[in-house]
């Protein structure tokens, strides 16, 4: 498997176990809500998790341990490894390997009724159909046409950050109770 450049720390960990990742994160597993949420990934958090890390990392990190339920479409994928490939210079190999070991924490749906609300960038359209398809509650996203919406019949849309905030309120919350 090879990478243009180096692969980063957090590109190397992504493949580490679910247990291993509990292990780790031992301390936010006992504040985490005990309700399974159904997000959907926008490609462009997926992509900063592979490639930088940081908060959108946190996310697929919720998933891996089993704390929220993700769901994704073929054209969400096919758009991962586009931008990866494209824009990252990433290999096929390297791809399909991260690409297949991430999504094999979610569930592939196959959205049936095409949307066309985001007329600035149709692609967003994809990530609002398959929330429907899931009847997801979330969407975590980066995009500035889905975040203005805010909202998509009663999905809420908010950055990796939001995400985070809520559910750590929403911790706090319980560990009171």
């Amino acid at each position: 498997m090879a990478f243009h450049g180096t692969p980063s720390a957090s590109v190397l960990k992504i493949a580490a176990t679910a247990s291993q990742l509990e292990m780790e994160n031992e301390f936010l597993d006992s504040g985490l809500p005990d309700d399974h949420e159904r997000i959907v990934v926008d490609t462009n958090v997926i992509v900063s998790a592979l490639v930088f890390g940081g908060l959108p990392r946190q996310v697929i990190d919720l998933v891996a341990r089993g704390t929220c339920e993700m769901y994704f479409s073929p054209p969400i994928r096919e758009e991962i490894e586009r931008v990866l490939e494209k824009k990252f210079g990433w290999d096929r190999k390297e791809i399909e390997t991260r690409v297949e070991f991430l999504f094999s924490w979610g569930t592939e749906i196959h959205p049936r009724n095409p949307l066309a609300v985001i007329k600035d960038d149709p692609d967003d359209d994809r990530i609002l159909e398959c929330a429907l398809a899931a009847h997801a509650q979330t969407i975590i996203s980066g995009d500035k046409h889905l975040l203005r919406l805010g909202s998509f019949q009663s999905i809420a849309i908010c950055t990796p950050r939001q995400f985070l905030s809520t559910r750590a309120q929403s911790a706090r919350k319980q560990e009171k109770k």
